[in-house]
């Protein structure tokens, strides 16, 4: 097998989801391909922190104060794919709206290559779909030699606006790791619990682990727990809520100067990430023992392309209260492993999307309902039926299918 290189753009070294899934990705790929396979690698959402590549990739960060004016790599890229003849292909990893810009530039730079008997290359875009799609955000798709969504909804979108794509367009789902995400028995996580819950740890734990920036929509999480007390039986543990996240995200919200506007007090009714966000507090054995310690697992989000702590959530055995609404409709098998909001209202935020929002107020009560079904045969059954999904996702297995693209593609 002859030696492939491939220039990739995506989170990398980043502590987000795209890094997750990416880092991931190129693990099974370097074990698959081992010296066959040489990866450049132009990271981006970096910010500067050190980082450790075991696979020895070309790494081109793409810092966010490059003064080239764009966070997203793509100047990196494509001077990158400019420079070189010496890529067999593109694999990208991003939202479809940061990458439609500059397909156009990519098509023009691989016309120049064929035209000048130049080596050329193919590409494989992985993209999310976190809501309904409109048609500028399809264009030029047919220039990919390979379309991958996370979902079934995601692909299904795209063939709504272009049906022309269906045999272009592929599914291949995020993983889990067992390693880093599963159950620990109760009597292990009580004192982990007792220690970082304090005199709340007795309460019914309601977490939200997400990223603090608008799409995630905090504040609706903030607004249904303010409903959830008013509703909540007195002779019941008393909900308590806590946001694992930045409590002050320069994409996000001021979650303390919202919170302190209500009248909730904190570590009494609720809990913000306790201590400056540091890179421990990401680290999944501390993040796999939040969700163990919590009684269960709210997002409110306006969308999402797959939701990478609704799997990890699932893989500790925790319920989880979500909106029936894109990816998430998939992930708890159409309802019947999850607690699911179907109550959902449009709205609009900083992208001018029309996203879909959950109403607090049945939100509310899908809490309640968690609450009181606890230690029903039912309720076991959800847990039961969310944890044996997730052991299909094992990222070794999830990527069999992209040992295989890369093979057949490039």
């Amino acid at each position: 097998m002859k030696q492939l290189k491939v220039l990739c753009l995506f989170d990398y070294v980043a502590r987000t989801g795209f890094g997750t899934v990416s880092k991931n990705i190129v693990k099974e790929i370097k074990n698959n391909f081992g010296e066959n396979i040489l990866l450049d690698i132009v990271a981006v959402n970096y910010f500067g922190e050190p980082y450790y590549d075991e696979y020895n990739n070309y790494i081109i960060s793409a810092p966010l104060n490059d003064g080239n004016n764009d966070s997203y790599g793509r100047y990196f890229f494509l001077k990158a794919l400019q420079e070189s003849d010496a890529y067999d292909g593109i694999f990208i990893c991003q939202d479809l709206g940061i990458i439609i810009p500059i397909i156009e530039v990519i098509e023009h730079i691989k016309a120049n290559k064929k035209e000048n008997n130049k080596k050329s290359f193919k590409s494989i875009f992985y993209f999310p779909v976190d809501c309904a799609l409109v048609p500028q955000l399809t264009a030029k798709l047919e220039f990919f030699d390979l379309l991958v969504t996370y979902t079934e909804y995601g692909k299904n979108e795209v063939i709504k606006l272009r049906p022309e794509l269906k045999t272009k367009i592929k599914v291949i789902p995020h993983g889990n790791s067992s390693k880093d995400f599963y159950p620990i028995p109760k009597d292990e996580i009580k004192s982990f619990r007792e220690e970082y819950f304090g005199e709340n740890a007795n309460k019914f734990i309601i977490t939200n682990v997400n990223r603090n920036q608008p799409r995630k929509d905090i504040p609706t999480t903030i607004f249904s727990f303010i409903e959830a007390r008013k509703l909540w039986p007195y002779e019941m543990p008393q909900p308590f809520l806590y946001l694992h996240m930045h409590p002050k995200d320069p994409l996000g919200w001021d979650l303390r100067g919202i919170l302190i506007q209500t009248e909730l007090k904190e570590d009494v009714d609720y809990k913000l990430l306790p201590f400056k966000y540091e890179e421990s507090m990401a680290e999944t054995e501390i993040v796999n023992k939040i969700f163990n310690a919590s009684d269960v697992f709210l997002t409110t989000t306006l969308g999402e392309g797959w939701g990478l702590t609704f799997t990890e959530a699932a893989a500790c055995k925790v319920p989880i209260v979500a909106p029936y609404t894109t990816s998430f409709m998939e992930m708890s098998n159409y309802g019947k492993n999850g607690y699911m909001v179907y109550n959902i209202n449009p709205t609009c935020n900083l992208d001018n999307v029309i996203r879909e929002q959950c109403d607090p107020f049945e939100v509310a009560e899908v809490l309640l309902e968690v609450a009181e079904s606890i230690g029903t045969k039912e309720h076991e059954q959800k847990l039961e039926n969310n944890y044996n999904w997730v052991k299909k996702l094992e990222w070794k297995e999830v990527c069999k299918a992209w040992v295989n693209y890369f093979k057949t593609i490039y």
